[in-house]
């Protein structure tokens, strides 16, 4: 007898961004990504970089999120609380709620303590090496082990960061 996938729900993507990344696409809404995965029979994660969630777009891009650790306090550019209750509505069997999280150059994951309770899962980025290392083999791992420690559930795109630098 075939199992229904719809209880059974055996395969998820993990990596689903939404319309709140500054990486997004018009068509990064929940609700569509959540029926077609509905449809295919599995479940998702809808999972935020949680540094374009507390920082501005510039502060994610130049890498100050990573090498200026205390941005992600600045109230003023914190959309975390908005993201928190925009999305609790999604969260079910199907769907968990993650963030991906880099690590500044403290050794702390991005994330505030008071927002870490609300989430599912979280991945693991390492889309800046810290300014403090000059060998990225050294700094990449350095961040994992962070990554690690903290416990994220996964590593999102682990060797992006030596193709962004040039690196095969």
């Amino acid at each position: 007898m075939k199992k229904d996938v719809i209880n059974d729900i055996r395969i998820f993507d993990g990596h689903v961004h939404t319309q709140f990344a500054y990486c997004s696409r018009d068509d990064m809404y929940p609700d569509d990504t959540i029926e077609i995965a509905k449809n295919k029979g599995y479940g998702i994660w809808l999972v935020e970089h949680a540094g374009q969630l507390y920082v501005s777009n510039d502060d994610f891009w130049n890498g100050n999120i990573v090498n200026k650790p205390g941005l992600i306090h600045d109230e003023s550019t914190n959309r975390m609380d908005s993201y928190i209750r925009y999305m609790g509505r999604y969260r079910g069997d199907r769907v968990k709620l993650g963030l991906e999280l880099d690590v500044n150059r403290n050794g702390e994951v991005t994330l505030r303590d008071e927002h870490a309770g609300f989430f599912d899962v979280f991945l693991g980025a390492v889309h800046y090496i810290n300014e403090d290392f000059t060998d990225i083999d050294r700094g990449f791992m350095w961040s994992v082990e962070a990554l690690c420690d903290f416990g994220v559930d996964t590593l999102a795109h682990p060797f992006r960061i030596y193709l962004k630098k040039g690196i095969e």
